[in-house]
Formats: C-alpha cells, structure tokens, sequence
C-alpha cells in the first residue's frame, strides 16, 4: 500500500529546509530528489518562459512585502491576487504548516461546544434580518390565533424549528465525508423547488382572495 502513495512537503516532519541542522532529508524530499539536469531545466523555464517569469517575480515581490510579518496564507491570497487568479490549490511548504489545520477540513479544530452554540446563536437570532423575520412571524400568529392559541402555536413553532436544525445538523455532522459537488446542487434544486412552488401557491391563493 505505501509504494502507491505519493509524499509531499506537507507529510514533512523534519523541516531541514528551516532549521538548517544535521538532520536528514526525507526520501521525498524534492529539494534532494532533483539531479543536475532537472536543476538546470527547472533554471532554464524561469529565463525562457514569460509566464514563469512573472511568477518568479510576483513571488519575490509577495516574499520581500510580507515574509516572516503575515501568515503564510495571507502570502498566497496576495500572490494570487496580483497575479489575477481566481482559483487555486495549495502546495503546502515549511512555512505554511503550522497554518494547515485551518485549511485541512479534516482536521478536528477542537472548538469548545458552548463556543460553537454561542457562534450559531449571535448567527441565527442576532442579526437585523432574523429579527425583522422573527417578530414579523410571531406577531402574525399572535393576530391570527388569539388568546391561549397564539401561545401554543408560537411554542411548538419554536420547538419545531428547533428539532429540525439539529436534526439538520446530526445528520450532516454523521455523513458529512459523503457530501459531494454533485449531492450539495441537488439538495439546492430540491431545496429551491420547494420553495418556488411555495412561493407560488401563495401567490394563487393571494389571487383568488382579491
């Protein structure tokens, strides 16, 4: 199984590159992989290739502004940026994996629950929207079903809501490694027709009422 599998900078635990010690090299170190030959071929796109030589460029210019003052990812952002991508993927080096746990979606973050409910919380209840929506919606109710009604239905409202988003929740939390591009769009179609068709039921009913 381990001959298939391809090593790179970021399975490094040695950082030699950094400490500049006595210790060896991994095996798949590139920086000691590479004969003379690659060297020189590498050497020879930086001089030849225009492309390569404004990534050359645009990488020491990123290197001399922000070395050792902003966090590696903040390098790459700015790198991008000034060379107009919009879309990349990372190759982690030395520098940059003391940060990789908050790129790596499978690394556990260890954020405390009650942190994570507070975050949800000031997110959902908060912010002006969710107030405007909530107290539009619960005041309906009170009108529309007075007197000891309005408080059971506002209740079971809120208890409903409640079970649902953590139901939401557990089952995403149970499956997420299953999640993919193509299961998230679908989730989105059902998700949006459900509301579209909603949406356009109230509008019959709204038009037979007149």
């Amino acid at each position: 199984m381990s001959e298939g599998i391809q090593r790179s900078c970021i399975d490094c635990a040695v950082t030699q590159c950094d400490a500049h010690g006595d210790r060896p090299y991994p095996g798949f170190c590139p920086s000691q992989a590479l004969g003379a030959e690659q060297r020189e071929a590498a050497l020879a796109r930086y001089l030849d290739d225009p492309e390569d030589q404004k990534l050359a460029q645009v990488a020491a210019e990123v290197e001399a502004a922000g070395y050792r003052q902003w966090p590696r990812v903040r390098e790459t952002v700015e790198f991008a940026r000034r060379m107009g991508f919009h879309k990349i993927g990372i190759a982690t080096c030395v520098g940059l994996i003391r940060e990789r746990p908050a790129m790596d979606r499978s690394v556990d973050m260890d954020m405390p629950l009650p942190r994570i409910a507070a975050k949800a919380f000031v997110v959902t209840w908060l912010n002006p929207q969710a107030l405007i929506d909530g107290t539009l919606l619960f005041g309906s109710f009170r009108v529309g079903h007075p007197g000891a009604d309005s408080t059971l239905l506002v209740l079971g409202s809120a208890t409903a809501s409640c079970l649902w988003f953590s139901g939401v929740t557990l089952v995403i939390s149970l499956f997420s490694a299953r999640f993919n591009a193509r299961i998230l769009r679908a989730i989105n179609i059902v998700c949006g027709s459900v509301i579209l068709a909603y949406g356009l039921r109230l509008i019959l009913q709204f038009i037979r009422s007149i």
